[in-house]
């Protein structure tokens, strides 16, 4: 776009209605600048209403809207804005497909005419200029001072409809896709899934929705990793190295969550901008990963997570959406399995599903207890047994070992260190351990076991 130049103003100038119209169009010349080189993708929806009864009649109309067209003309319904509802029964032939709907404003012509005069309101939607305005003036009271009252004719932009078939031979329109229809037996209603080009994250429900899923996700693993913060209490010998990946985890998404929860909070931030946010935040997840990069690309270059597009940012928006949650599970592979044991007394019982009999699974009894922990431990190691639930009693009637279960210092693999709680690996390299996969069952057997004492069993993978 060329730069507009000034008027000069001197003494003695007859002024003609050229000069207002130049100097107009030379103040709406100072903001291109921003919009070329400041901020990008300054065009978009700000916020908009379609009149949903009317589409069951095939009808389109919006009831409100604001909107920045690509010359940064701002344009509001009700307000200097216009629009006349337009029938689809005949433009919508395949309605098996989604059905784009466009709005458009007329460029503005340096050379031809750009304001249509109406001699009645209904004309407007045979107005093919940029601006309409009516025969009879409007009355306007003096805003500064008493004086006496005017009649001024002021415009209004007459925007227009479009139909995704008639784009390629609209012509001289800036043009917004602001909506899309779908069609089933219930009748006509507005896709779930579509986004507008938007220049604010609010008004497009999609894009906010997936950006409050995307906090919410964030917000949740980092409530799961904060149970991996290491208690001063712990000593240095007792951590285990593979909380180091834990940590680190939970440092990079406690430095993304204010963030996220910063820019949902305001309603006037640019996808764009958030867009670029989620990409850090892909970026840094990436380091946890060996199949994405930092750019969201698989190792054969195939990207997962797409470029900004500006006109259609809601698969953007959807993409990152799995990309981050993919790379969340990848963090926190949880345990493969957790078996309560049920308390009767002195024994503690459980079912134990076949499909977790896995060569790669690895078997933990965990039992947890506020009482004195070397006395539990103590009292676990030389006076409990455990085994099948079948095998058990033959056990204890004649004095014989039970399943031999080893005492880690630090519990298994993916889990956090719980106060109270002692972790046993279960040693299934031993006899019993076959009739306890025959069996598919498990039974721990602890005299005067604490009250309080609860037991379970943990299944990770190798």
């Amino acid at each position: 776009m060329q730069a507009s130049k000034p008027i000069f103003w001197h003494q003695g100038l007859f002024l003609q209605p050229h000069h207002f119209q130049l100097q107009e169009r030379y103040f709406h010349s100072l903001l291109d600048p921003f919009r070329q080189f400041v901020q990008p993708y300054t065009w978009g929806a700000a916020s908009w209403r379609v009149d949903e009864p009317l589409l069951l009649n095939q009808t389109f109309d919006l009831s409100e809207g604001s909107f920045i067209f690509q010359d940064g003309t701002w344009v509001t319904l009700p307000g200097n804005g216009v629009l006349q509802a337009r029938s689809f029964k005949t433009a919508w032939t395949d309605t098996e497909r989604p059905f784009k709907v466009y709005l458009g404003l007329h460029k503005w012509e340096s050379s031809e005419e750009n304001v249509t005069v109406l001699e009645q309101e209904g004309d407007v939607g045979k107005v093919n200029t940029r601006l309409a305005c009516h025969i009879v003036p409007q009355e306007i009271k003096d805003m500064h001072h008493s004086g006496p009252t005017a009649h001024v004719r002021l415009m209004q932009y007459t925007l227009k409809v479009f139909w995704e078939s008639e784009i390629p031979s609209v012509g001289d329109y800036h043009l917004l896709p602001v909506a899309e229809l779908e069609s089933d037996r219930s009748g006509v209603h507005l896709s779930e899934r579509f986004a507008p080009p938007s220049v604010v994250l609010s008004a497009s429900p999609v894009l906010l929705q997936i950006a409050k899923n995307i906090r919410e996700l964030v917000a949740s693993r980092t409530r799961s990793l904060e149970e991996y913060k290491v208690p001063r209490d712990v000593q240095t010998a007792e951590f285990e190295s593979g909380y180091t990946v834990f940590l680190l985890a939970l440092r990079s998404l406690n430095r993304y969550l204010p963030p996220l929860h910063h820019l949902t909070e305001t309603p006037v931030v640019h996808p764009w901008a958030f867009y670029g946010l989620l990409r850090q935040l892909v970026g840094e997840l990436s380091t946890f990963s060996d199949r994405v990069n930092a750019l969201g690309r698989l190792p054969d270059g195939r990207p997962l997570l797409p470029d900004y597009d500006h006109e259609n940012p809601g698969p953007c928006f959807e993409e990152a959406q799995t990309l981050i949650e993919e790379l969340l599970n990848a963090i926190l592979v949880g345990p493969e399995g957790i078996i309560d044991l049920v308390r009767e007394g002195e024994w503690f019982r459980g079912v134990i599903p076949a499909t977790l009999f896995d060569s790669r699974n690895v078997f933990y009894l965990v039992v947890r207890t506020a009482e004195d922990r070397q006395r539990s431990l103590d009292a676990l190691r030389n006076l409990a047994k455990s085994g099948s639930i079948e095998m058990l009693p033959t056990l204890l009637a004649r004095a014989l070992p039970g399943l031999p279960m080893q005492y880690n210092e630090v519990p298994p693999p993916g889990l956090p260190k719980r106060p109270g709680s002692l972790y046993f690996r279960l040693d299934q390299a031993h006899g019993h351990w076959l009739e306890i996969m025959k069996r598919q069952n498990f039974c721990l057997y602890w005299d005067n076991a604490p009250a309080d004492t609860k037991a379970e069993l943990i299944i990770v993978r190798k």
